[in-house]
């Protein structure tokens, strides 16, 4: 699996800078509300080999789906934060805290890798 070994966890004192990548092997079905079905293949479950083809599927809402479509390894995590406090006319602190959870999560899921800043 592309993120089984590397998942990369966003702590306080460095995230901002760092930019998030989702991994390749997902698929995404938007549905017409604005929201979305992430599909990651899996072939292992422990010990237990699964069926070709089996996925594990994760539901986003239409924010979800917006934090998702910037997560190409170019877009910052701040520039994330401040495009979607933008957007949605949302609170800039009150958009932090909710938006470094949810890319925790999809690291944990194995959906997303942060990239650190490269310093030149």
């Amino acid at each position: 699996m592309w993120f089984a070994k590397s998942r990369s966890r966003l702590t306080r004192g460095d995230p901002l800078a760092s930019r998030p990548v989702g991994n390749p092997s997902v698929t995404i079905d938007r549905s017409i509300d604005g929201g979305a079905r992430l599909k990651l293949p899996v072939t292992r479950r422990g010990f237990f080999k699964l069926p070709e083809g089996a996925t594990r599927t994760f539901e986003l809402d239409e924010m979800g789906v917006f934090v998702w479509d910037r997560c190409d390894g170019k877009t910052s995590v701040e520039q994330i934060l401040r495009d979607l406090a933008s957007h949605y006319n949302l609170n800039l602190r009150e958009v932090e805290v909710s938006t470094m959870r949810f890319l925790e999560m999809l690291g944990r899921r194995g959906l997303i890798e942060v990239k650190e800043k490269v310093e030149k």
